[in-house]
C-alpha cells in the first residue's frame, strides 16, 4: 500500500468542461442538494465495472458514502470519457481551506484501501493529466502499490508538482478462484482441523446449519443490526489514535468512527440490495 501526495503544483485554472477530439473531462463540484449530477455519471460508471478490482471503487459504494458519511469538505469527481463505455473518475473530497486539498471519497474516515477508477491506461493518463490541470494539492491515501496510478500521477506531474511516496498500512486479501468452491481445501491442515472442532462444539449445542439468503426490505435492518454486533465482538475497533490523548478520549473517537462506518457499511448494503446484489451467510 502507498500514499501518493502532491504537496504543490503549479496553478492551472479550473475548466468546468473541457472537450478535445479525444475526450471529454468534466470537474463536478457539487453539494448534498445536487445529487442528480451523481445519477449522470452511474452509467459510465457501471460500464466500467468489469475493469473494477475491488467493490470500493464501484458506484455503489461511492453513493452511500455520499450519503451516510460526514464529509470533511465538498465532493468533487473529476470524469474523463474516452468513449461511450470507456473513461476514468477520480472520486474526491476538495478539503475545507486555502489550498482545497483533493482526497480520495470515504478513505480517511473508513481507511479502505482504494483507487481510482479507469478503464484502460489512455483513460487513466487522461485523468491524471486533468488533475494537475486542477491545480490543487492531492493527497491519495491507501493506493495498491502496484497500481498504474502511482506511474501515471508521477508522470502528469513531472515538472508541475512535487510527488512524494509513502508507505501505507497493508491489508489482508483473498484471491479467489475456482478452489474456493471447496473453501476447507484452501486451509492449511491446521485451520482445518480448527474447523472441524468448532463445528463439532457447536453441534453439542444444537443442531447446525449454514443459510445463504438474500434479505427482504423488512429483514435487511435487523440482519444489518445482527450483521454489525458481529463485526465489534471480532475486536475490530478503531486504532492509530495520537498517543497524548486520555483513554476516555481514544474511546470517545473509536466509538465515533465506529458509528460512521456502520452508517456507510449499512448503507452500501442497502445499495447492494437494491441491486440484487447482496448475498449474506
Amino acid at each position: 500500500m502507498l500514499q501518493v501526495e502532491v504537496t504543490s503544483a503549479r496553478l492551472a485554472p479550473v475548466r468546468v468542461v473541457l472537450s478535445t477530439s479525444q475526450s471529454s473531462i468534466l470537474n463536478w463540484d457539487w453539494s448534498t442538494e445536487s445529487s442528480g449530477q451523481f445519477d449522470g455519471l452511474v452509467p459510465l460508471w457501471q460500464a466500467l465495472d468489469s475493469e473494477i478490482a475491488s467493490p470500493i471503487q464501484q458506484s455503489l459504494w461511492s453513493e452511500s458514502c455520499c450519503a451516510t458519511l460526514p464529509l470533511d469538505g465538498k465532493r468533487h469527481f473529476v470524469v474523463v470519457k474516452t468513449g461511450s463505455q470507456s473513461g476514468a473518475i477520480a472520486p474526491l473530497v476538495r478539503s475545507k481551506g486555502v489550498l482545497g486539498r483533493l482526497e480520495h471519497l470515504g478513505v480517511k474516515i473508513l481507511r479502505e484501501p482504494t483507487d481510482l477508477v479507469f478503464s484502460d491506461p489512455l483513460a487513466l493518463k487522461s485523468l491524471a493529466h486533468a488533475l494537475v490541470q486542477l491545480g490543487s494539492p492531492l493527497f491519495l491515501d491507501r493506493i495498491p502499490a502496484n497500481s498504474p496510478t502511482v506511474a501515471a500521477i508521477q508522470e502528469a506531474y513531472r515538472g508541475r508538482g512535487l510527488v512524494r511516496l509513502h508507505a501505507a498500512q497493508p491489508y489482508p486479501r483473498i484471491l479467489l478462484h475456482q478452489g474456493w468452491r471447496q473453501p476447507e481445501s484452501q486451509l492449511n491442515s491446521g485451520r482445518r482441523s480448527d474447523l472441524r472442532r468448532a463445528v463439532r462444539n457447536a453441534e453439542k449445542i444444537g443442531t447446525l446449519t449454514f443459510q445463504i439468503l438474500s434479505p427482504t426490505p423488512s429483514q435487511l435492518g435487523q440482519f444489518l443490526k445482527r450483521l454489525w454486533k458481529s463485526r465489534l465482538r471480532t475486536g475490530k475497533v478503531a486504532k492509530g489514535a495520537p498517543s497524548p490523548m486520555t483513554s476516555c478520549e481514544v474511546s470517545s473517537t473509536a466509538t465515533m468512527l465506529l458509528q460512521q462506518a456502520r452508517r456507510e457499511f449499512c448503507g452500501y448494503a442497502s445499495c447492494e440490495w437494491a441491486a440484487k446484489l447482496l448475498r449474506c451467510s
